[in-house]
Protein backbone atom coordinates (compact mmCIF):
# COMPACT_ATOMS: atom_id res chain seq x y z
CA UNK A 1 0.00 0.00 0.00
CA UNK A 2 1.29 3.90 -1.07
CA UNK A 3 -0.25 5.06 2.31
CA UNK A 4 -2.63 3.90 4.87
CA UNK A 5 -5.35 1.02 4.70
CA UNK A 6 -6.95 -2.01 5.61
CA UNK A 7 -5.01 -5.55 5.60
CA UNK A 8 -6.85 -8.84 5.75
CA UNK A 9 -5.08 -11.52 7.63
CA UNK A 10 -5.69 -14.90 6.90
CA UNK A 11 -4.69 -16.81 9.45
CA UNK A 12 -5.17 -20.50 10.78
CA UNK A 13 -7.40 -20.22 13.94
CA UNK A 14 -5.29 -20.67 17.11
CA UNK A 15 -2.23 -20.42 15.54
CA UNK A 16 -0.02 -17.67 17.23
CA UNK A 17 2.25 -16.04 15.36
CA UNK A 18 5.25 -13.31 15.10
CA UNK A 19 4.39 -9.82 13.07
CA UNK A 20 6.93 -7.32 11.78
CA UNK A 21 5.43 -4.34 10.47
CA UNK A 22 8.21 -2.40 7.53
CA UNK A 23 7.94 0.55 6.24
CA UNK A 24 9.14 2.00 3.13
CA UNK A 25 12.98 -0.05 1.75
CA UNK A 26 12.49 -2.28 4.86
CA UNK A 27 14.75 0.36 7.56
CA UNK A 28 11.88 1.02 9.49
CA UNK A 29 9.74 -1.50 11.16
CA UNK A 30 7.14 -1.90 14.13
CA UNK A 31 7.42 -4.56 16.21
CA UNK A 32 3.74 -5.73 16.83
CA UNK A 33 2.84 -8.42 19.75
CA UNK A 34 2.31 -12.00 18.56
CA UNK A 35 -0.99 -12.65 17.04
CA UNK A 36 -3.22 -15.23 18.30
CA UNK A 37 -7.07 -15.40 15.79
CA UNK A 38 -9.81 -17.30 16.22
CA UNK A 39 -11.92 -18.60 13.49
CA UNK A 40 -13.78 -16.11 12.02
CA UNK A 41 -13.95 -12.22 11.68
CA UNK A 42 -12.18 -10.66 14.47
CA UNK A 43 -11.06 -6.95 15.37
CA UNK A 44 -8.90 -5.04 13.83
CA UNK A 45 -5.77 -2.92 15.02
CA UNK A 46 -4.56 0.71 14.01
CA UNK A 47 -0.57 0.40 13.55
CA UNK A 48 1.74 3.13 12.90
CA UNK A 49 -0.13 6.26 13.75
CA UNK A 50 1.76 9.22 14.15
CA UNK A 51 3.56 10.61 16.35
CA UNK A 52 5.90 8.58 15.96
CA UNK A 53 8.51 8.58 19.32
CA UNK A 54 10.21 6.55 21.88
CA UNK A 55 8.43 3.53 23.70
CA UNK A 56 10.62 1.59 25.83
CA UNK A 57 10.44 -2.16 24.94
CA UNK A 58 10.08 -5.02 27.50
CA UNK A 59 13.94 -5.41 27.49
CA UNK A 60 15.85 -3.72 29.73
CA UNK A 61 16.91 0.36 28.92
CA UNK A 62 19.76 2.48 30.13
CA UNK A 63 20.88 1.13 33.49
CA UNK A 64 23.87 1.23 36.23
CA UNK A 65 26.40 -1.28 36.21
CA UNK A 66 28.24 -0.29 39.50
CA UNK A 67 30.42 2.35 38.32
CA UNK A 68 29.33 2.58 35.00
CA UNK A 69 26.19 3.68 33.31
CA UNK A 70 25.20 2.05 29.31
CA UNK A 71 23.27 3.94 27.23
CA UNK A 72 20.55 1.99 25.22
CA UNK A 73 17.55 4.26 24.06
CA UNK A 74 17.11 3.01 20.62
CA UNK A 75 13.45 2.71 20.15
CA UNK A 76 12.69 6.36 18.72
CA UNK A 77 10.15 5.51 15.87
CA UNK A 78 7.56 4.06 17.97
CA UNK A 79 3.66 4.84 17.33
CA UNK A 80 0.98 5.69 19.47
CA UNK A 81 -0.59 2.14 20.18
CA UNK A 82 2.97 1.74 21.95
CA UNK A 83 4.42 -0.64 19.35
CA UNK A 84 8.67 -0.30 19.39
CA UNK A 85 9.68 1.23 16.43
CA UNK A 86 13.65 1.16 14.94
CA UNK A 87 14.51 2.86 12.01
CA UNK A 88 17.66 1.97 11.27
CA UNK A 89 18.84 5.02 8.95
CA UNK A 90 18.47 7.13 11.67
CA UNK A 91 21.75 8.48 13.67
CA UNK A 92 22.38 8.62 17.36
CA UNK A 93 23.80 10.64 19.55
CA UNK A 94 24.16 10.58 23.76
CA UNK A 95 25.21 12.94 26.10
CA UNK A 96 25.85 11.99 29.81
CA UNK A 97 27.09 14.80 32.20
CA UNK A 98 26.91 15.55 35.83
CA UNK A 99 28.22 18.67 37.98
CA UNK A 100 30.03 20.00 34.39
CA UNK A 101 31.88 16.48 33.86
CA UNK A 102 30.87 14.32 31.14
CA UNK A 103 31.33 10.84 31.40
CA UNK A 104 29.98 9.66 27.97
CA UNK A 105 29.92 11.31 24.61
CA UNK A 106 29.16 9.90 21.36
CA UNK A 107 27.33 10.54 17.85
CA UNK A 108 26.60 8.91 15.04
CA UNK A 109 25.87 5.86 16.44
CA UNK A 110 22.92 3.79 15.14
CA UNK A 111 19.78 2.25 16.88
CA UNK A 112 21.78 -1.29 17.50
CA UNK A 113 24.47 0.41 19.40
CA UNK A 114 24.53 1.89 22.85
CA UNK A 115 26.98 3.33 25.02
CA UNK A 116 28.98 2.68 28.07
CA UNK A 117 30.21 5.46 30.27
CA UNK A 118 33.66 6.10 31.72
CA UNK A 119 33.55 5.37 35.57
CA UNK A 120 31.04 7.27 37.78
CA UNK A 121 31.35 8.30 41.24
CA UNK A 122 30.09 5.75 43.68
CA UNK A 123 27.65 8.37 46.04
CA UNK A 124 24.05 9.38 44.82
CA UNK A 125 24.47 12.22 42.34
CA UNK A 126 21.76 13.75 40.20
CA UNK A 127 22.77 12.99 36.15
CA UNK A 128 21.78 14.85 32.94
CA UNK A 129 21.40 12.77 29.85
CA UNK A 130 21.04 14.28 26.51
CA UNK A 131 19.74 12.28 23.10
CA UNK A 132 19.29 13.42 20.25
CA UNK A 133 17.73 11.46 17.16
CA UNK A 134 17.85 12.08 13.58
CA UNK A 135 16.62 11.17 10.44
CA UNK A 136 15.73 12.38 6.94
CA UNK A 137 14.70 9.36 4.83
CA UNK A 138 12.53 9.18 1.63
CA UNK A 139 10.02 6.85 3.75
CA UNK A 140 9.04 9.25 6.14
CA UNK A 141 8.96 13.36 6.41
CA UNK A 142 7.60 13.14 9.81
CA UNK A 143 9.66 12.72 13.45
CA UNK A 144 12.94 14.05 11.50
CA UNK A 145 14.70 14.75 14.75
CA UNK A 146 13.95 13.19 18.69
CA UNK A 147 15.21 15.28 21.26
CA UNK A 148 15.50 13.84 25.12
CA UNK A 149 16.82 15.74 27.97
CA UNK A 150 16.64 13.78 31.17
CA UNK A 151 17.77 14.39 34.53
CA UNK A 152 17.87 11.23 37.39
CA UNK A 153 19.08 10.56 40.43
CA UNK A 154 21.73 7.11 40.72
CA UNK A 155 24.01 5.71 43.29
CA UNK A 156 26.31 2.54 42.75
CA UNK A 157 23.63 0.01 42.14
CA UNK A 158 24.45 -3.31 40.30
CA UNK A 159 22.20 -4.23 36.95
CA UNK A 160 19.77 -1.26 37.95
CA UNK A 161 17.45 0.30 34.91
CA UNK A 162 18.00 4.40 35.34
CA UNK A 163 14.49 5.84 36.50
CA UNK A 164 13.88 7.72 33.18
CA UNK A 165 11.19 9.16 33.07
CA UNK A 166 8.85 7.74 29.72
CA UNK A 167 6.44 10.13 28.25
CA UNK A 168 3.45 9.11 25.75
CA UNK A 169 2.16 11.39 23.09
CA UNK A 170 -1.38 10.52 21.52
CA UNK A 171 -3.04 12.95 18.78
CA UNK A 172 -6.65 12.69 17.73
CA UNK A 173 -8.23 13.71 14.77
CA UNK A 174 -4.43 12.97 12.52
CA UNK A 175 -5.71 10.79 9.06
CA UNK A 176 -3.97 8.06 7.71
CA UNK A 177 -1.15 9.91 6.59
CA UNK A 178 -0.76 11.69 10.26
CA UNK A 179 -1.80 15.30 9.36
CA UNK A 180 -4.38 17.32 11.01
CA UNK A 181 -6.58 19.62 9.57
CA UNK A 182 -7.15 23.02 10.79
CA UNK A 183 -9.00 23.31 13.80
CA UNK A 184 -8.79 21.47 16.82
CA UNK A 185 -6.65 18.11 18.11
CA UNK A 186 -6.40 16.83 21.51
CA UNK A 187 -2.95 15.75 22.86
CA UNK A 188 -3.10 13.29 25.69
CA UNK A 189 0.22 12.75 27.08
CA UNK A 190 0.59 10.01 29.69
CA UNK A 191 4.27 9.21 31.44
CA UNK A 192 6.07 7.11 33.73
CA UNK A 193 9.22 6.47 35.78
CA UNK A 194 11.25 3.31 35.28
CA UNK A 195 12.16 1.24 38.03
CA UNK A 196 10.31 3.44 40.28
CA UNK A 197 6.86 2.33 42.08
CA UNK A 198 4.06 4.60 40.66
CA UNK A 199 3.26 6.15 44.63
CA UNK A 200 6.60 6.83 45.40
CA UNK A 201 7.55 8.79 41.65
CA UNK A 202 4.20 10.47 41.21
CA UNK A 203 5.43 11.44 37.77
CA UNK A 204 3.35 14.10 36.11
CA UNK A 205 2.73 15.96 33.24
CA UNK A 206 4.29 19.74 33.85
CA UNK A 207 3.95 21.14 30.58
CA UNK A 208 2.98 20.74 26.45
CA UNK A 209 4.01 23.17 24.07
CA UNK A 210 3.70 23.34 20.08
CA UNK A 211 5.95 24.83 17.33
CA UNK A 212 4.95 25.47 13.19
CA UNK A 213 8.70 26.18 12.47
CA UNK A 214 10.47 23.04 13.69
CA UNK A 215 10.96 24.15 17.38
CA UNK A 216 12.41 27.39 16.55
CA UNK A 217 9.47 29.25 18.22
CA UNK A 218 6.88 27.81 20.70
CA UNK A 219 3.24 28.48 22.38
CA UNK A 220 2.54 26.74 25.59
CA UNK A 221 -0.56 24.97 25.73
CA UNK A 222 -2.98 24.89 29.06
CA UNK A 223 -2.38 21.76 30.47
CA UNK A 224 -5.39 19.66 31.97
CA UNK A 225 -5.29 17.72 35.18
CA UNK A 226 -5.22 14.12 33.09
CA UNK A 227 -2.36 15.32 30.63
CA UNK A 228 -4.35 16.51 27.67
CA UNK A 229 -4.35 19.97 26.05
CA UNK A 230 -6.77 21.18 23.16
CA UNK A 231 -4.82 22.63 20.03
CA UNK A 232 -5.94 24.75 17.67
CA UNK A 233 -3.80 23.83 14.25
CA UNK A 234 -2.94 26.85 12.14
CA UNK A 235 -4.28 26.51 8.46
CA UNK A 236 -0.79 27.92 7.53
CA UNK A 237 1.09 25.09 9.07
CA UNK A 238 2.59 22.48 7.47
CA UNK A 239 4.42 20.15 10.32
CA UNK A 240 3.75 20.50 13.95
CA UNK A 241 6.36 19.92 16.39
CA UNK A 242 5.20 18.89 19.77
CA UNK A 243 7.34 19.49 23.20
CA UNK A 244 6.22 17.60 26.89
CA UNK A 245 7.70 17.69 30.20
CA UNK A 246 7.27 15.79 32.91
CA UNK A 247 8.98 15.84 36.46
CA UNK A 248 8.82 12.87 39.13
CA UNK A 249 9.29 12.89 42.76
CA UNK A 250 12.90 11.12 42.56
CA UNK A 251 14.47 14.07 41.22
CA UNK A 252 13.89 12.86 37.48
CA UNK A 253 12.64 15.10 34.75
CA UNK A 254 12.41 15.02 30.63
CA UNK A 255 12.04 17.52 28.53
CA UNK A 256 11.10 15.56 24.98
CA UNK A 257 11.02 17.50 21.76
CA UNK A 258 9.92 15.25 18.82
CA UNK A 259 10.22 17.35 15.27
CA UNK A 260 7.29 17.17 12.94
CA UNK A 261 5.48 15.02 15.22
CA UNK A 262 2.23 15.35 12.58
CA UNK A 263 1.95 17.31 9.68
CA UNK A 264 -0.37 20.18 9.09
CA UNK A 265 -3.54 21.15 6.68
CA UNK A 266 -0.71 23.36 4.74
CA UNK A 267 1.30 22.34 1.76
CA UNK A 268 4.17 20.72 2.38
CA UNK A 269 6.21 22.65 -0.31
CA UNK A 270 10.07 22.27 -1.11
CA UNK A 271 12.79 23.18 1.45
CA UNK A 272 15.77 24.73 1.12
CA UNK A 273 18.31 25.68 4.11
CA UNK A 274 21.74 27.51 3.95
CA UNK A 275 23.49 27.15 0.83
CA UNK A 276 22.71 23.45 0.34
CA UNK A 277 21.88 22.75 -3.50
CA UNK A 278 20.78 20.01 -6.06
CA UNK A 279 21.28 19.81 -9.33
CA UNK A 280 21.96 17.69 -12.34
CA UNK A 281 19.29 14.79 -11.90
CA UNK A 282 19.60 12.27 -13.81
CA UNK A 283 17.46 9.02 -13.91
CA UNK A 284 17.62 5.40 -15.88
CA UNK A 285 20.87 7.66 -18.12
CA UNK A 286 18.29 10.12 -19.17
CA UNK A 287 16.48 7.47 -20.70
CA UNK A 288 12.47 6.69 -19.80
CA UNK A 289 11.95 3.44 -17.07
CA UNK A 290 10.95 1.09 -19.11
CA UNK A 291 9.36 -1.94 -17.04
CA UNK A 292 8.31 -5.47 -18.48
CA UNK A 293 6.51 -8.10 -16.65
CA UNK A 294 9.13 -9.71 -15.22
CA UNK A 295 10.46 -9.38 -12.03
CA UNK A 296 14.29 -8.25 -11.12
CA UNK A 297 14.16 -5.16 -12.75
CA UNK A 298 16.43 -2.27 -12.25
CA UNK A 299 17.58 0.87 -13.09
CA UNK A 300 20.17 3.66 -10.91
CA UNK A 301 19.12 7.61 -10.22
CA UNK A 302 21.91 10.15 -9.17
CA UNK A 303 22.04 13.70 -8.87
CA UNK A 304 25.06 16.57 -7.84
CA UNK A 305 24.53 18.25 -4.11
CA UNK A 306 26.89 21.14 -2.68
CA UNK A 307 27.34 22.98 0.46
CA UNK A 308 30.50 25.06 1.66
CA UNK A 309 30.86 22.37 3.95
CA UNK A 310 30.29 19.34 2.07
CA UNK A 311 27.51 16.94 2.36
CA UNK A 312 26.65 14.18 4.80
CA UNK A 313 23.68 12.74 2.96
CA UNK A 314 20.94 12.66 0.29
CA UNK A 315 18.88 10.16 -1.56
CA UNK A 316 16.43 10.26 -3.76
CA UNK A 317 12.90 8.22 -4.83
CA UNK A 318 10.28 8.58 -7.44
CA UNK A 319 6.51 8.94 -7.03
CA UNK A 320 3.34 9.00 -9.28
CA UNK A 321 0.48 11.85 -8.42
CA UNK A 322 0.15 14.18 -5.82
CA UNK A 323 3.23 14.59 -3.56
CA UNK A 324 1.32 14.58 -0.31
CA UNK A 325 -0.93 11.21 -1.30
CA UNK A 326 1.04 9.54 -4.09
CA UNK A 327 -0.77 6.95 -5.98
CA UNK A 328 2.56 4.45 -5.79
CA UNK A 329 6.34 4.61 -4.76
CA UNK A 330 9.38 3.26 -6.07
CA UNK A 331 12.48 3.72 -3.45
CA UNK A 332 15.98 3.23 -3.84
CA UNK A 333 16.43 -0.68 -2.45
CA UNK A 334 19.46 0.45 -0.29
CA UNK A 335 20.09 4.10 0.82
CA UNK A 336 22.02 6.37 -1.60
CA UNK A 337 25.85 6.65 -1.60
CA UNK A 338 26.84 10.15 -1.65
CA UNK A 339 30.90 10.19 -2.91
CA UNK A 340 32.52 12.79 -2.71
CA UNK A 341 34.11 14.89 -5.10
CA UNK A 342 35.85 17.71 -4.08
CA UNK A 343 35.35 19.52 -0.58
CA UNK A 344 32.05 21.17 -1.43
CA UNK A 345 30.20 18.71 -3.67
CA UNK A 346 28.88 14.96 -3.79
CA UNK A 347 27.67 12.54 -6.37
CA UNK A 348 24.45 10.95 -4.80
CA UNK A 349 23.58 7.83 -6.54
CA UNK A 350 20.69 5.34 -5.78
CA UNK A 351 19.85 1.50 -7.30
CA UNK A 352 16.32 0.53 -8.03
CA UNK A 353 16.66 -3.40 -8.42
CA UNK A 354 14.37 -5.65 -7.42
CA UNK A 355 11.60 -4.46 -9.47
CA UNK A 356 8.56 -6.60 -10.04
CA UNK A 357 5.43 -4.32 -11.39
CA UNK A 358 2.92 -6.86 -10.49
CA UNK A 359 3.75 -6.19 -7.10
CA UNK A 360 5.56 -3.06 -6.80
CA UNK A 361 2.85 -1.33 -9.02
CA UNK A 362 -0.09 -3.44 -9.38
CA UNK A 363 -1.83 -1.23 -11.98
CA UNK A 364 -1.38 -0.46 -15.52
CA UNK A 365 -2.71 3.15 -14.99
CA UNK A 366 0.33 3.87 -13.22
CA UNK A 367 2.13 4.26 -16.63
CA UNK A 368 3.15 7.11 -17.10
CA UNK A 369 4.42 10.73 -16.09
CA UNK A 370 6.47 10.51 -12.24
CA UNK A 371 8.13 12.91 -10.71
CA UNK A 372 11.64 12.92 -9.16
CA UNK A 373 11.56 13.74 -5.12
CA UNK A 374 15.72 14.47 -4.22
CA UNK A 375 16.65 16.27 -1.19
CA UNK A 376 20.49 16.54 0.37
CA UNK A 377 22.17 17.90 4.00
CA UNK A 378 24.81 19.69 4.89
CA UNK A 379 27.98 18.30 6.39
CA UNK A 380 27.84 21.30 9.01
CA UNK A 381 24.06 20.03 9.87
CA UNK A 382 23.05 23.91 9.26
CA UNK A 383 21.55 23.43 6.02
CA UNK A 384 19.15 20.70 3.73
CA UNK A 385 17.61 21.32 0.62
CA UNK A 386 14.60 19.04 -0.53
CA UNK A 387 13.03 19.23 -4.11
CA UNK A 388 9.25 17.27 -4.41
CA UNK A 389 9.64 17.76 -8.36
CA UNK A 390 13.46 18.10 -9.16
CA UNK A 391 12.94 16.45 -12.33
CA UNK A 392 10.32 14.29 -14.14
CA UNK A 393 10.24 10.69 -15.63
CA UNK A 394 8.79 8.65 -17.77
CA UNK A 395 7.98 5.04 -16.41
CA UNK A 396 6.34 3.25 -19.03
CA UNK A 397 5.42 -0.19 -19.87
CA UNK A 398 7.52 -1.99 -21.61
CA UNK A 399 6.39 -2.83 -25.86
CA UNK A 400 7.21 -5.46 -28.86
CA UNK A 401 5.94 -5.47 -32.18
CA UNK A 402 6.50 -8.37 -35.04
CA UNK A 403 6.12 -8.17 -38.55
CA UNK A 404 6.08 -11.33 -40.80
CA UNK A 405 5.91 -10.97 -44.54
CA UNK A 406 4.31 -13.35 -47.13
CA UNK A 407 4.56 -15.02 -49.61
CA UNK A 408 7.94 -15.72 -49.69
CA UNK A 409 9.86 -15.58 -51.97
CA UNK A 410 7.28 -13.19 -54.09
CA UNK A 411 6.92 -12.25 -57.75
CA UNK A 412 7.52 -9.08 -58.89
CA UNK A 413 4.74 -6.71 -58.74
CA UNK A 414 2.55 -9.01 -56.63
CA UNK A 415 0.21 -8.46 -53.58
CA UNK A 416 2.52 -8.99 -50.13
CA UNK A 417 0.97 -8.99 -46.84
CA UNK A 418 2.72 -7.90 -44.09
CA UNK A 419 1.03 -8.83 -40.72
CA UNK A 420 1.81 -8.56 -37.10
CA UNK A 421 1.27 -7.62 -33.71
CA UNK A 422 1.48 -5.14 -31.48
CA UNK A 423 1.99 -5.87 -27.86
CA UNK A 424 2.54 -4.18 -23.95
CA UNK A 425 3.50 -5.40 -20.89
CA UNK A 426 0.51 -6.01 -18.64
CA UNK A 427 1.40 -5.03 -14.93
CA UNK A 428 -1.84 -6.41 -13.31
CA UNK A 429 -1.21 -10.16 -14.23
CA UNK A 430 1.49 -12.50 -13.13
CA UNK A 431 3.15 -12.35 -16.81
CA UNK A 432 2.51 -11.74 -19.91
CA UNK A 433 2.11 -8.74 -22.84
CA UNK A 434 -1.73 -7.66 -24.30
CA UNK A 435 -2.46 -6.41 -27.36
CA UNK A 436 -2.45 -2.77 -27.83
CA UNK A 437 -5.59 -1.50 -29.44
CA UNK A 438 -5.91 1.81 -31.75
CA UNK A 439 -2.71 2.45 -32.15
CA UNK A 440 -0.37 4.01 -35.38
CA UNK A 441 2.44 1.86 -36.58
CA UNK A 442 4.56 2.71 -39.39
CA UNK A 443 5.58 0.23 -41.76
CA UNK A 444 9.04 0.75 -43.05
CA UNK A 445 10.97 -1.13 -46.54
CA UNK A 446 14.97 -1.20 -46.44
CA UNK A 447 16.04 -2.00 -50.01
CA UNK A 448 18.68 -5.03 -50.03
CA UNK A 449 22.21 -3.74 -50.15
CA UNK A 450 21.20 -0.24 -47.89
CA UNK A 451 21.37 0.55 -44.45
CA UNK A 452 18.49 3.16 -43.91
CA UNK A 453 14.10 2.54 -43.54
CA UNK A 454 11.95 4.27 -45.05
CA UNK A 455 8.07 4.77 -43.97
CA UNK A 456 6.02 3.23 -46.55
CA UNK A 457 2.77 4.00 -44.60
CA UNK A 458 1.01 4.25 -41.26
CA UNK A 459 -1.24 1.03 -40.48
CA UNK A 460 -3.30 1.22 -36.95
CA UNK A 461 -3.76 -2.23 -34.76
CA UNK A 462 -6.93 -4.23 -34.11
CA UNK A 463 -8.92 -4.69 -30.72
CA UNK A 464 -6.25 -7.29 -30.22
CA UNK A 465 -2.99 -4.93 -31.52
CA UNK A 466 -3.40 -7.20 -34.77
CA UNK A 467 -1.46 -5.20 -37.82
CA UNK A 468 -1.92 -6.32 -41.54
CA UNK A 469 -1.65 -4.45 -44.66
CA UNK A 470 -0.98 -5.00 -48.17
CA UNK A 471 1.93 -3.89 -50.82
CA UNK A 472 3.18 -4.47 -54.29
CA UNK A 473 6.27 -5.78 -54.32
CA UNK A 474 8.89 -4.35 -56.06
CA UNK A 475 12.37 -5.15 -54.99
CA UNK A 476 14.12 -7.61 -52.75
CA UNK A 477 14.34 -6.17 -49.23
CA UNK A 478 13.54 -5.65 -45.66
CA UNK A 479 9.76 -5.17 -43.93
CA UNK A 480 9.56 -3.79 -40.87
CA UNK A 481 6.91 -2.28 -38.37
CA UNK A 482 7.93 0.78 -35.91
CA UNK A 483 5.70 1.88 -33.17
CA UNK A 484 6.39 5.51 -31.65
CA UNK A 485 6.14 5.81 -27.68
CA UNK A 486 3.65 7.33 -26.09
CA UNK A 487 2.81 8.85 -22.54
CA UNK A 488 2.46 5.23 -20.90
CA UNK A 489 3.82 2.90 -23.77
CA UNK A 490 7.75 2.43 -24.80
CA UNK A 491 8.63 2.46 -28.23
CA UNK A 492 8.99 -1.07 -30.65
CA UNK A 493 10.65 -2.35 -33.64
CA UNK A 494 10.63 -5.53 -35.07
CA UNK A 495 13.14 -7.23 -36.67
CA UNK A 496 13.26 -6.77 -40.19
CA UNK A 497 11.89 -9.95 -42.39
CA UNK A 498 13.74 -9.92 -45.79
CA UNK A 499 11.71 -11.07 -49.11
CA UNK A 500 13.11 -12.04 -52.26
CA UNK A 501 11.25 -10.52 -54.86
CA UNK A 502 11.61 -12.76 -58.42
Amino acid sequence: MPATGSVTEYATPGVTYSRLLNYGTGELNLNLPDRTLPAGTSVGEVMGAAPLQPVRGQSIGSQRYFGKISLNEGSAFGDTAGHTGLDYRATYAYKLTSDGVTYAQASGLDSSHGLMSSSLPSLEKTYALDQTVHRRVPYARLSTDVHNEWTFRSDYAEGRELPLIDARLKVSGLDGLGRAAAGTVRIDASVSTRNTAAEEANTRVTGLAYSTDDGTSWTDLPVAADGSAILDVPATASYITLRVTAADDQGGSLRRTIVRAFGGPAPQSDETVGATRISNVVVNGGKPVELTDQPLQEFKAKFTATDPSGIASGDIYLYRGPYATPDAVLYGTWPATCTKVNATTSTCAAQFAYIQPRWDLGRNSLAGAWKVAAWAESADGTGHVDLHAAKSVSVVRDATVTADASPEPVTKGKTLTITGKLSRADWETLGGYHGYAGQKVKLQFRKKGTSGYTTVKTVSTSSTGGLKTTVKASTDGYWRYAFTATSTTAAATSTGDFVDVR
